[in-house]
């Protein structure tokens, strides 16, 4: 979608089950290096309600050893309005495999969740 502002973002809206996430690819076959990064991104979602997010390896979270987690934001509060965040975090050894960050939706919950501007910079 699109917002009053213009700026585009993913929405994610419905019944969210017990496991309900959204993939988003930081960009085709992007893979980071070691060193110290910045990532930031706006969300907004139904008040009330909380996400969390993982930066990993791997699109595949059902296989038995599962991706490489790179860094993590346990919960993060969702408002109607626009909210920005950003983490900072050390990559020491690369990852494996292509780079994807995840949120966990809220669990069985109807709900909304909308992402914009998700960036990934590494830091001088």
């Amino acid at each position: 979608g699109t917002d009053s502002e213009g700026q585009r973002f993913i929405r994610v809206t419905g019944d969210f089950g017990p496991r309900s996430s959204l993939r988003h690819s930081l960009g085709k076959g992007l893979k980071i290096d070691r060193g110290r990064y910045r990532l930031s991104f706006k969300i907004r979602g139904t008040a009330g309600q909380s996400v969390s997010f993982e930066l990993a390896d791997s699109v595949d979270f059902s296989v038995s050893e599962g991706p490489s987690i790179i860094a993590r934001m346990e919960t993060i509060p969702l408002t109607e309005q626009w909210q920005e965040h950003s983490l900072e975090f050390e990559v020491s050894e690369p990852p494996k495999d292509q780079t994807f960050l995840r949120f966990q939706l809220p669990r069985e919950v109807n709900g909304t969740f909308d992402l914009a501007s998700p960036q990934l910079k590494m830091m001088p």
